[in-house]
């Protein structure tokens, strides 16, 4: 018959696995993804915080051949835009990405706040960290072209 220390152990070592499983988010040891909304997600990378799981082109705009592309991207659950850079050239230099986001005052369109990442030319794609989205706003992307404005 087991005594009440061996009980106790036995009790804790339970305690500890499923706080491990709560934790981890399972067996495997996967942590539990980020997540933000709005304005908990300004500055953040959307793939950190599993904004881009749902995420929506809303524009996209490009030089004419195409070499250099830019995309406004958005996400529902997240209340946020951002943009994405793209660049197939093999040419020099670096430019950069913007994500543009404004929101409408009693003077006109104010741009409220811009997101940027450096681009160098030949490098592929980057993205801008995140914007807020909230009623009434607008957003664009730019990256040597710019989209057209998206509320």
């Amino acid at each position: 018959m087991p005594t009440g220390t061996t009980i106790g152990r036995a009790l804790a070592a339970m305690a500890l696995a499923c706080t491990t499983l709560a934790v981890t988010g399972g067996p495997s040891g996967a942590t539990t993804a980020l997540s933000c909304k709005g304005a908990t997600c300004v500055g953040k990378n959307p793939a950190t915080y599993g904004c881009d799981d749902d995420a929506e082109r809303m524009a996209i705009a490009s030089t004419g051949d195409w070499s250099k592309s830019v995309r406004l991207m958005r996400s529902a659950k997240c209340s946020a835009y951002w943009a994405v850079g793209v660049d197939e050239s093999s040419c020099c230099g670096s430019s950069v990405v913007k994500a543009v986001r404004q929101i409408k005052t009693t003077y006109g369109w104010y741009n409220q706040r811009v997101q940027t990442v450096s681009h160098s030319n030949g490098a592929g794609t980057k993205w801008t960290p995140m914007n807020q989205n909230t009623s009434g706003d607008r957003h664009q992307a730019c990256y040597y072209v710019c989209t057209s404005w998206k509320s």
